[in-house]
């Protein structure tokens, strides 16, 4: 039996958990971290503490905590799917998570970067004093990344005749690798859609598997970029051979409101 609702203030790390767990291998991440391998699944069958975490693994944790942060922080939505712990059947297991930005809010602000505690991805934490992703990755992120998807949304919005300022933004959706395959993107994706029926909705997918899964709920790839050509694979990581280095693919995508009848 599962559940769907909104987070609570207190499941922060246990949605970071779950959301590392998920992107352990994306191709964005990757390439925007400037990894040389994907890191090892962090396990939820124990204690999880930064303290025990190599310097990828805590930068990588940072960042998908300051997503979350920032969520809140903008009055956004962070939905969760619950199921029964099998080690403590009366409490819950978060298996899913999605992030929802609200229309017209900004995640890059810089009072928004601040409270969600930013400064850690880019500089590091005291173990790893200015050894966080960097200018190099700060501008991976948001001139590579950030301004052409931006640009894009907002072009491709104009021609369907919305505003990208007032659609919901899709910043992160992901599902426990455990529990995949078991309906709980569609169960996430559903509650968003019920909650705000009328507006609609952008989104990026980071490879072409979750690119179909969100085809199947009513988005369309309004666009592409690739990140890294001549220097990573498709999977964001660094490659020998040119002919692989085909860079990291991001697409675009945009759900209209449904038509009134």
């Amino acid at each position: 039996m599962s559940t769907v609702r909104l987070a609570r203030p207190d499941e922060l790390h246990s949605m970071t958990v779950v959301a590392e767990r998920a992107f352990a291998h994306d191709p964005a991440m990757a390439y925007i971290s400037d990894w040389q391998q994907y890191p090892d699944r962090v396990s939820l069958d124990t204690p999880h503490s930064l303290s025990t975490l190599d310097r990828q693994h805590r930068i990588f944790y940072y960042f998908l905590d300051g997503l979350a942060r920032g969520t809140l922080a903008t009055k956004g939505r962070l939905v969760v799917a619950v199921v029964p712990d099998d080690a403590q059947p009366s409490k819950e297991r978060i298996v899913a998570v999605a992030y929802w930005v609200c229309p017209g809010a900004h995640l890059d602000s810089i009072g928004t970067m601040i409270k969600a505690k930013q400064h850690r991805v880019v500089l590091g934490d005291r173990r790893s004093f200015l050894r966080g992703m960097g200018i190099k990755g700060y501008k991976r992120a948001i001139i590579q990344y950030q301004q052409p998807v931006d640009a894009i949304q907002k072009r491709e919005c104009k021609t369907h005749g919305v505003d990208v300022r007032d659609c919901w933004h899709l910043q992160l959706i992901c599902v426990d690798p455990e529990f995949e395959g078991k309906g709980f993107c569609g169960k996430l994706m559903r509650e968003q859609f019920a909650f705000a029926p009328d507006a609609p909705c952008v989104l990026e997918a980071s490879t072409p598997k979750s690119r179909d899964v969100y085809l199947h709920y009513g988005f369309q790839t309004t666009g592409e970029i690739t990140m890294g050509a001549g220097k990573v694979g498709a999977n964001g990581l660094p490659v020998r051979a040119k002919e692989q280095a085909t860079g990291a693919p991001v697409f675009t995508m945009f759900r209209a409101a449904p038509k009134s009848e």
